[in-house]
C-alpha cells in the first residue's frame, strides 16, 4: 500500500544541527542535509555525527527512504511509495559504516556521540540520475518504521540531495510572479512560483528591484538560495527568512517581502532570477498601487474641518 508521508520543512537553508525532544528521545544529528556531486564508477564517504542527549542508552534502526517534493510547492517533501526504482538503488549501493563496518542498527549510550560514513557506490554504468532520500535513526521501541516522521517520538533522520553524473542543460521557468495590484500600505509580499524543468536539481540566485512612478530604483529584494528538486516547483521566498515560520504575512506557502511600510504612488518591481550559472537569467515584470487611504481619510477630515472653521469665522466678520 502506498504510504506517503509528510517529512519536515526544509527550505534547504543552511542548517547545522536538528534535534528531536520526545519522551526518552533528545537526539542530535549534524549534518542534517547532505549534496553530492559525483560521477559513475566512484564512491563517496561523507562523515556523520549523531547524539544522545538523553541520560539512558538508545537502540536505532537505521532506514533509507526516497523522498521527493509535495505538490503544495511550498518546500514540503514527502516519502515516494515502497519498491521504487530510487530504493532499489538505496538497497544496493548506499549504507552506513561504523569504524568500516556496515551497519543497519546499533545502541547509542547515554549523553554519547557516534561518528559514523554515509558510503554511496555509484557503478560505473550508472546512468546521469538524481536520488533524493533521507536517512532515518528510528528507536527499536518507537513507533512503526514505516509510519513514523522524521521529528516524532521515536527518532531523528536526515537528508541526502545525490546527483550522478554531467549535468545537462538547466531549464526552468516563473510560473507566478504576482503581487496584490492596489495595497493601502506596506510591506509587500510578491508571490514567486519557479518552476525547474531540468533533470536535476537547481538552487537559483536572485532578486527583485522595485522602482517609483519616476523611474528610480528605491528598494531592493534578495531572494534566499532554495533547492528546487528536478521536476518540481517552489515557491521562493527572501533571504530575511530562513524559514516559512518566520514569513510574517499568512498565507498557504512563502513570499518574497519588501518591507517597506510607508507607499504612496505607482510602483514597478522587476524581477532577475538565475537558475545556474552560465544560463540566461529569467525576467518577469509587474505593477502596483499603493494609496494609504486611512492617512488620506483623515486628512481629508482635517481639511473639511479646517475649512468649515475658517468659512465660519469669516462669515462673523463679515457681519
Amino acid at each position: 500500500m502506498k504510504k506517503h508521508l509528510i517529512l519536515i520543512f526544509i527550505f534547504f537553508c543552511f542548517f547545522s544541527r536538528q534535534q528531536v525532544y520526545a519522551q526518552n528521545f533528545n537526539l542530535a544529528i549534524y549534518p542534517t542535509i547532505i549534496r553530492i556531486d559525483s560521477l559513475p564508477d566512484s564512491t563517496i564517504l561523507q562523515p556523520i555525527t549523531i547524539e544522545n542527549l538523553a541520560d539512558n542508552d538508545i537502540n536505532l534502526k537505521i532506514i533509507f527512504r526516497p523522498f521527493s517534493a509535495s505538490s503544495a510547492d511550498n518546500g514540503q517533501l514527502q516519502y515516494e511509495p515502497e519498491n521504487t526504482s530510487s530504493e532499489s538503488f538505496l538497497k544496493k549501493h548506499v549504507y552506513l559504516l561504523a569504524q568500516n563496518k556496515k551497519i543497519s542498527e546499533f545502541t547509542l549510550g547515554a549523553l554519547k556521540h557516534k561518528k559514523l560514513q554515509l558510503s554511496v557506490n555509484i557503478p560505473s554504468d550508472q546512468q546521469s540520475l538524481d536520488y533524493y532520500f533521507s536517512v532515518l535513526f528510528i528507536g527499536q521501541n518507537g513507533p512503526n518504521s514505516s509510519q513514523s516522521i522524521v521529528g516524532q517520538a521515536g527518532g531523528i533522520g536526515m537528508n541526502v540531495i545525490l546527483s550522478i553524473g554531467q549535468k545537462g542543460i538547466t531549464t526552468g521557468k516563473i510560473d507566478d510572479f504576482s503581487t496584490p495590484s492596489f495595497l493601502n500600505y506596506g510591506p509587500v509580499q510578491f508571490s514567486l512560483l519557479l518552476e525547474n524543468t531540468s533533470s536535476h536539481y537547481i538552487e537559483p540566485t536572485g532578486s527583485i528591484k522595485i522602482s517609483d512612478m519616476f523611474g528610480q530604483n528605491i528598494g531592493k529584494v534578495e531572494l534566499l538560495p532554495q533547492t528546487i528538486l528536478s521536476n518540481s516547483s517552489r515557491y521562493l521566498v527572501d533571504n530575511r527568512q530562513n524559514s516559512l515560520k518566520n514569513n510574517t504575512i499568512s498565507g498557504t506557502h512563502g513570499f518574497a517581502i519588501w518591507p517597506q511600510k510607508y507607499l504612496f504612488g505607482f510602483y514597478t518591481a522587476s524581477l532577475t532570477i538565475s537558475l545556474s550559472q552560465g544560463t540566461p537569467p529569467l525576467e518577469k515584470t509587474v505593477h502596483f498601487l499603493a494609496v494609504p487611504i486611512f492617512p488620506l481619510t483623515l486628512l481629508l477630515l482635517g481639511l473639511i474641518v479646517l475649512i468649515g472653521i475658517y468659512l465660519r469665522v469669516r462669515k462673523r466678520r463679515i457681519k
